[in-house]
């Protein structure tokens, strides 16, 4: 039996690949549930579940200030489920996280194809495999992050512009062309994107390739004629939301989160596990010499976005595969290889990688806030939700109260007393539905329930909802920004 399965793997890697990939997005699908940052819901999912029910929040924003593209194809992905009858809001989750992880899948034989070329073929499956198991892309594959979305696009881009200085290859005006598209796309995804394929038309430039950068410029010009036809079909005319959000946020420097130059370094040494990773990194500069395109592409990636004030470990994601490419091809032939201690290194980096992939594909994410909504949509009677969060505020995640109930926010205890008044007007006047209560708060309860019963009582507690592993760990680790992970329900009289 071994025999057979060993010898079916060498015959099918790639499958063999997409098959681990899948099985570990699939767990992730089931399992790793919530949001992690504000983009991968509040801009996705409650935008497209507003646009579905008639709210035209980012139709109406003046000026424009983000790329309209992906939110519409969440949309698109909820209007399709919506017509199967797929209504409720923790099944439709379930399969708009599955569509995210079959999509990230491509990346999986586009890694594989790319160092097979330039290397041997036991590191092109070693690339695959770190592309299908390395510990934070089955979670980040499920997330409606658009910087997680765009690396299909993006490596495959980079990809055909190395294979394109090919002699054979680079004759074929379409191939320059599809890789401007490509390119192009990533940059519709997400703005910052753009920096990549104008490395990549310098590039060409400087190698003197001008009929290369100039079929290349035609497939990014097609993209940007589309993304003008999309902003004026939403927004009533012609827009450039790119430039709009870029004044913006020079504007308002000190509201981003502003880490030092070297930040997104020190990310990929961290994420790859030192010491291993400085090994890896070295070797991903050795790989400049067979993919200089992608090289110097995700360099000028790293470097712009090392210049901007504004610098989330998140914003690196759509060069990681190529990270990966480029590491592998510079890994084959490394003298460093094949020594034995090298060997220690890999196993290092593969049992960690290990522990924190079932961390991370397990991750309930924010899990407080989103299950003590879908706790209450099961309420039959459900009329009115309160939700306290008074320590750090942030707005709850409507979406999953699947109900049409009314939900009040307070964030400043000033609030709460005329909020009170106001519903026990409405209770007096025999309103026939339930109201309750939820808390978010990493502090000892009874400071709540002394000031909340003050205004609502009598209260019964229902539910108490506790953080995940990774959001208790995360609140331990750093409690300033990784605030209110647990959840207390309380049932109004």
């Amino acid at each position: 039996m071994r025999y057979k399965v060993a010898k079916w793997v060498g015959e099918h890697p790639v499958w063999t690949l997409v098959i681990i990939a899948g099985v570990l997005r699939l767990t992730a699908v089931i399992f790793a549930k919530g949001y992690m940052a504000a983009d991968d819901h509040f801009l996705t999912i409650e935008i497209a579940d507003g646009w579905l029910k008639g709210i035209n929040r980012w139709y109406t924003e003046k000026p424009p200030m983000r790329g309209i593209l992906y939110p519409y194809i969440v949309t698109a992905n909820m209007w399709v489920l919506g017509k199967l009858s797929i209504t409720g809001p923790d099944t439709m989750m379930f399969f708009i996280r599955l569509f995210h992880g079959l999509w990230s899948l491509i990346t999986i034989p586009l890694i594989y194809i790319a160092v097979k070329r330039y290397a041997d073929e036991r590191s092109a499956f070693i690339a695959g495999l770190m592309g299908a198991i390395f510990f934070i892309m089955p979670f980040m594959s499920v997330r409606n992050l658009t910087e997680f979305v765009c690396q299909p696009v993006i490596l495959g881009g980079l990809i055909m512009a190395d294979f394109g200085l090919k002699r054979e290859e680079g004759e074929k005006p379409f191939n320059w062309i599809l890789c401007g598209i490509l390119l192009g796309l990533g940059f519709m995804l997400r703005f910052q994107n753009s920096v990549i394929p104008i490395a990549v038309f310098f590039y060409l430039l400087l190698r003197g390739r001008w009929r290369y950068a100039g079929l290349f410029s035609l497939g990014v010009a097609v993209t940007l004629i589309l993304e003008i036809v999309i902003d004026c079909f939403s927004y009533s005319g012609f827009q450039f939301p790119y430039m709009n959000l870029v004044k913006f946020q020079a504007g308002h420097i000190s509201s981003y989160v502003t880490n030092p130059f070297y930040t997104h370094f020190g990310t990929i040494l961290l994420a790859f596990i030192p010491p291993f990773s400085f090994i890896f990194v070295w070797w991903m500069i050795r790989g400049v010499r067979k993919m200089p395109v992608m090289f110097w592409a995700a360099l000028f990636f790293l470097l712009i976005h090392s210049i901007i004030p504004q610098k989330q470990e998140r914003f690196i994601l759509p060069i990681l595969p190529a990270l990966i490419v480029l590491g592998m091809i510079g890994a084959a032939g490394s003298v460093a290889a094949a020594k034995r201690w090298m060997k220690w290194l890999w196993g290092w980096f593969w049992a960690l990688n290990a522990i924190l992939l079932i961390i991370t594909t397990f991750n309930y994410s924010q899990k407080a806030r989103v299950e003590s909504l879908i706790q209450l949509s099961r309420v039959p009677d459900l009329g009115k939700v309160v939700v306290v969060n008074t320590d750090h505020p942030m707005n709850p995640p409507r979406y999953y109260l699947s109900q049409d109930a009314e939900i009040y926010v307070v964030h400043h205890w000033s609030q709460l007393e005329p909020l009170a008044d106001s519903l026990k007007a409405e209770r007096s006047r025999e309103f026939p539905k339930s109201i309750y209560l939820v808390i978010y708060t990493h502090k000892p309860l009874s400071h709540y329930l002394e000031k909340i019963e003050k205004q609502f009582s009598p209260l019964i507690q229902t539910h108490h909802i506790k953080p995940s592993l990774v959001d208790a760990l995360l609140h331990f680790m750093n409690p300033e920004h990784n605030h209110s992970k647990e959840a207390y329900i309380y049932k109004w009289g």
